[in-house]
């Protein structure tokens, strides 16, 4: 299962001391930490894991959440696990993707229409407005800010903003300069961009296969992710449901693990 932190329902958290430009990059409120704790009873109301890996990427709203989820899930099972939970960190940069779209390497999306173009722009040029509006701050702050920037920065100012902001045009189009290159490549395309997390779940498998049982695994990531395990990981593209907008906070994605033939 891939989770995602929840910065505290679009609160607004002072921004770590790691962060760029001053934006409070989704770091964990009171209020997160809560509907993590949340989640993680939600996770263990049906079964109760007799072992729990829980992997967090080496983010403070990652590992936070990771901590929270431990803490509801434990409490959920009550006596019938007494054994302490581990947040695994050391490598947790395996867990994040390893490009973005435009670095080289990252499979290159079709080509846009001037249309689509000007769309795109317009959505980032109308959103930078917005943001410096409401922060008070000059546009040339955030005016030459991506699309994936800009949708963080967005999402991590959400309570600052009460929804005056319109996020869903960002949103959705974060998700597709993600997205839309991964479901148009095969997998070995998406290999250079989420391979090492991936190469875990392939493992937990494994274990599973030989025998071994790997409980509950967790692993808590980024939004980014969970997009690129959502669109790389299945060979039939059409097969899937896609929701085609950036994720919502504690979004989560699980994998089942099914063995065909006789092996």
């Amino acid at each position: 299962t891939v989770v995602l932190p929840r910065p505290g329902d679009g609160w607004y958290a002072p921004p770590a001391m790691s962060s760029s430009a001053g934006f409070p990059w989704g770091e964990l409120t009171a209020e997160g930490v809560q509907q993590m704790y949340l989640l993680g009873q939600s996770l263990c109301k049906e079964a109760a894991p007799s072992t729990w890996q829980l992997r967090s990427a080496g983010l403070g709203r990652c590992v936070s959440a990771a901590q929270a989820l431990a803490w509801g899930g434990l409490e959920t099972q009550g006596d019938r696990y007494a054994k302490p939970v581990e947040v695994l960190v050391s490598g947790g940069e395996a867990l994040l993707p390893q490009l973005r779209p435009g670095d080289e390497g990252y499979p290159e999306p079709f080509e846009e229409s001037l249309e689509e173009v000007a769309s795109r722009r317009a959505v980032q040029a109308t959103l930078a407005e917005r943001l410096a509006a409401e922060m008070d701050i000059p546009l040339e702050d955030v005016a030459d800010l991506d699309a994936d920037e800009l949708c963080r920065a967005a999402v991590a100012l959400e309570g600052l903003t009460k929804g005056v902001v319109d996020l869903r045009p960002i949103r959705r189009l974060n998700y597709r300069s993600w997205a839309m290159p991964l479901r148009q490549s095969d997998l070995s395309s998406a290999v250079p961009v989420i391979g090492p997390l991936i190469s875990e779940m392939i493992r937990a498998f494994d274990a599973a296969l030989e025998g071994s049982d790997p409980g509950l695994v967790v692993y808590v990531a980024d939004a980014s992710s969970l997009v690129c395990i959502e669109n790389s990981m299945s060979s039939d593209a059409s097969s899937r449901i896609i929701s085609d907008t950036w994720p919502a906070d504690t979004e989560s994605l699980s994998l089942e693990l099914s063995q065909s033939g006789s092996e």
